[in-house]
C-alpha cells in the first residue's frame, strides 16, 4: 500500500487557498480489485481520481475508520439523553418502537447506497447506528457488535414483511394484520 498522504495536502489547492467548490459528488474508487462509491467534494474527487495511490489510501482509511469508530461509539456512560434500546427479549418498549421507526427511516435514507454492489454495507449499518445514537438511541452493546445487531434487526423486519406479502397473495387466505412498521418496510422493500 502507498505511503500515508498528509490530509492537509488535500484541503488546499495549489495556490494554498481552500478549494473553491463544496459541491458533493459520488465517484467510484478502485481498491483491491473492487470499485467503491464515495461521496466527496469536487476538489477531493479530482485529487482522488488523479492519484491512484491516494485513492487506495483514502478507501483504506475510510474502511478502518468506520471499524474503529464502531468499537468506541456508544460507550459514553455519562450521556443521560441517550436511551438504551433493543435490549430485552420481551415485548418492545415505546423507546424500542421509536428506535425501530428511526432505524427504518435511516435504512430508507441510505436505500440507494445499500442497492449499490460496491458499497461497504457494514459502514452504512455503522453510520445508521451512529445517527441513532446522536438522535438519542443507543443500540451499541458489549454482547453483540452493532453490525450484527443491525443486520439481524433488519432481517427480522424484512422477513415479517415478506411473509405477510406472501400470505396476502395466497388465494382464499384469511385477513391478517400487517406486521409492525409495514408502511416503512413497504417503502424499502416494496415494488
Amino acid at each position: 500500500m502507498a505511503d500515508s498522504t498528509n490530509s492537509k495536502e488535500m484541503d488546499k489547492s495549489e495556490d494554498g487557498n481552500a478549494p473553491p467548490s463544496t459541491e458533493l459528488v459520488t465517484i467510484t474508487l478502485n481498491y483491491k480489485g473492487k470499485g467503491y462509491l464515495v461521496t466527496v467534494d469536487m476538489y477531493t474527487a479530482t485529487e482522488l481520481l488523479d492519484d491512484k495511490k491516494l485513492a487506495e489510501k483514502y478507501v483504506e482509511n475510510a474502511y478502518y475508520s468506520f471499524l474503529e469508530s464502531e468499537a468506541n461509539y456508544g460507550n459514553n456512560k455519562n450521556d443521560k439523553n441517550v436511551k438504551k434500546v433493543w435490549r430485552s427479549k420481551g415485548k418492545p418498549t415505546e423507546d424500542d418502537e421509536r428506535a425501530t421507526s428511526l432505524f427504518l427511516q435511516l435504512r430508507h435514507k441510505y436505500a440507494k447506497a445499500f442497492s449499490e454492489k460496491n458499497t461497504f454495507k457494514h459502514c452504512l449499518w455503522i453510520q445508521i447506528a451512529k445517527e441513532m445514537y446522536d438522535t438519542g438511541y443507543n443500540i451499541f452493546s458489549h454482547k453483540e457488535n452493532v453490525l450484527t445487531k443491525c443486520k439481524k434487526r433488519f432481517s427480522k423486519l424484512a422477513t415479517s414483511y415478506v411473509k405477510y406479502m406472501e400470505h396476502v397473495k395466497t388465494p382464499g387466505a384469511e385477513a391478517r394484520e400487517p406486521p409492525p412498521f409495514f408502511d416503512q418496510l413497504q417503502l424499502i422493500l416494496g415494488a
